[in-house]
């Protein structure tokens, strides 16, 4: 069940103990003024279709505080998905997320990849995939142009009506609309009332750590794309110290993950924008990197970018002269898409159950994954995938779970969303 949770955003660490070295004045991010939005946060309305009985969810250890966090792919707005969610008083998106309610619900704090800009209309909706220009003699195989996504404000709203908590905005889509459509994102997305992480407005806000505090533990999150899309304005030199994270920069980094940590987070979680797209395997260089990860201080790795669902793990890696074991989801696919190409339509929503010893120490406890689809017909929808459904659910299903099953990786049943759905309104009801 979501509980709720306060996000810990330090900005003079030590004070009174750090007389040593004066730290630069930082405006923390959720006083910047934002961009305004042009749907209210409301909650949509949903109503869940009929299961089978509840099966008993796992308790926590005796004696041990616990909190679980939620994790999905590419949440991408083409322009089919825009047009669609037109009404006729601006857009409305929430009809796209109500199938995952109960699956939003049953966890404590909801992040995901937002792989899109919300630069306002003025710079122009995404567009339909162009095709390539005709061939010439000096270039006799061009390239179709990336495409270049922007959404209404909308989304954001509805996003984080439907319960996310985090989006992550390090990704090759991130300058799509330019610096100022980077700048807006951000600031769209904090006054929606989420946190957002990977990319920045200044190097001050680049300095603040992004620690939430849930159910007394702290967890610390940091985000960095290996790439950004050709083809896009520039970034200055100062704007490339500041403005996007990269995985090339491990040293920034693990300055971040440093920073979290001295902000008191007691768990790091690392989202990486990476791979090759459409690959179904992680590659060498995916698996190198989450070892630099972990080795800098991640204790989680969760990835992006391939639009289909890759494989997770518990990973062993070396960190500070000792061997710790990791979690690492390579690729949770896409979350909402309007792509065609083979598998993209499956996604993975992602758990991490974490829990706090009587000696402080935060550890994920359990790792768990549930299958999803998202339906093109009409609206688009995303819901989850369960191991008695047909049709197209039951391929999504038996894809993502032969691609992410492992040993000490559990499959989250239906009867578990139905346990949590009884408890909120158990609680609600006290």
């Amino acid at each position: 069940m979501k509980r709720a949770f306060s996000f810990a955003l330090a900005l003079a660490l030590a004070l009174g103990c750090c007389a040593c070295r004066t730290k630069p004045a930082v405006t923390p991010f959720y006083e910047i003024t934002a961009a305004p939005t042009d749907a209210p946060a409301t909650a949509p309305r949903f109503t869940p279709t009929p299961s089978p009985e509840p099966t008993e969810a796992p308790s926590p250890t005796p004696g041990a505080q616990s909190a679980t966090l939620g994790f999905v792919g590419d949440i991408m707005a083409m322009s089919l998905q825009i047009a669609r969610a037109q009404t006729d008083t601006g857009y409305d998106f929430s009809a796209s997320f109500a199938p995952m309610l109960d699956v939003f619900a049953s966890v404590d704090f909801l992040c995901g990849n937002f792989e899109c800009t919300l630069a306002g209309e003025e710079a122009g909706w995404s567009q339909p995939k162009q095709t390539a220009p005709p061939a010439t003699e000096t270039n006799p195989t061009p390239k179709a142009p990336l495409q270049k996504f922007n959404a209404p404000d909308a989304l954001a709203a509805d996003l984080r009506a439907a319960g996310f908590d985090l989006l992550a905005t390090a990704n090759n889509h991130c300058m799509d609309k330019g610096i100022k459509g980077l700048y807006r994102t951000a600031r769209v997305i904090r006054e929606a009332g989420m946190l957002q992480v990977g990319t920045y407005l200044d190097a001050a806000d680049a300095a603040v750590p992004r620690v939430a505090e849930i159910n007394g533990i702290k967890v610390g999150f940091v985000a960095a794309t290996a790439l950004i899309n050709s083809g896009v304005p520039a970034l200055t030199s100062e704007e490339r110290q500041y403005a996007v994270a990269r995985l090339s920069d491990m040293e920034r980094i693990a300055a971040s993950i440093a920073a979290c940590r001295e902000a008191g987070a007691e768990f790091v979680v690392a989202l990486a924008h990476w791979g090759v797209e459409h690959s179904g395997t992680q590659t060498r260089a995916q698996e190198k990197l989450a070892d630099a990860l972990i080795e800098a201080g991640a204790d989680a790795v969760v990835g992006a970018h391939p639009h289909v669902a890759e494989p997770i793990e518990w990973r062993e890696a070396e960190r500070d002269g000792r061997t710790v074991r990791v979690p690492v989801a390579y690729s949770l696919g896409n979350f909402i898409s309007n792509m065609a190409q083979k598998n993209v339509s499956y996604g993975v929503f992602l758990r991490l159950a974490l829990e706090k010893s009587a000696s402080g120490e935060v550890t994920c406890a359990a790792l768990a994954y549930l299958p999803l689809m998202c339906y093109r017909d009409g609206v688009h929808r995303v819901a989850p995938c369960f191991a008695d459904d047909a049709g197209e659910a039951a391929r999504a299903f038996a894809h993502v779970s032969e691609v992410c099953s492992g040993e000490n990786i559990a499959l989250i049943a239906r009867g578990e969303l139905i346990h949590a759905r009884e408890a909120a309104i158990d609680q609600g009801a006290q």
